[in-house]
């Protein structure tokens, strides 16, 4: 049994989402307590080397040159938006003509997944991620995918 960070149920191992510490009724509403911190504590590497691996949309690292390609690192992260979000987001902030509720989950996601991505190219033995890239997808009409993908690389500054 294992407690959700957000409505601090007692749930069944499989029931729990190991990133984001919540249970499958809070990631289906929506919650955002605490959603990126939750993730962040989920791994044993959270918060240390991991986080500090840089991620670029190049092929190379400026002033630095790639001694080793680990191979292809992904991040992905799944979110329900939730049903008040999203009519929030329906009708756009009136100063400023956005729909703030949902950059908001488009921002959490987006986090989530790029620090998945680190901690998988940390995993791999990599201190580099290069040829990054996000995909946004939605999954019905509330539920919002981002994929991080990359290549891990090792790389050591150019003398």
């Amino acid at each position: 049994m294992v407690t959700c960070r957000a409505c601090k149920t007692e749930v069944e191992d499989e029931d729990i989402d190991l990133l984001t510490g919540l249970c499958s009724d809070c990631r289906g509403n929506g919650k955002r307590i605490g959603r990126y911190k939750a993730h962040l504590q989920a791994h044993p590497l959270a918060r240390h080397e991991h986080l500090a691996i840089p991620v670029t949309t190049t092929q190379a690292f400026p002033n630095y040159r790639i001694t080793q390609i680990h191979g292809i690192v992904c991040g992905e992260t799944i979110m329900g938006l939730s049903i008040i979000k999203t009519i929030l987001a329906e009708e756009p902030n009136t100063t400023s003509g956005r729909a703030t509720a949902y950059e908001n989950e488009f921002k959490d996601a987006r986090e989530i997944a790029i620090s998945e991505l680190k901690y998988e190219a940390h995993k791999m033995g990599g201190n580099c991620v290069v040829g990054s890239s996000l995909s946004y997808e939605t999954i019905g009409e509330k539920t919002l995918m981002v994929v991080a993908t990359g290549t891990a690389v090792t790389v050591i500054p150019i003398t």
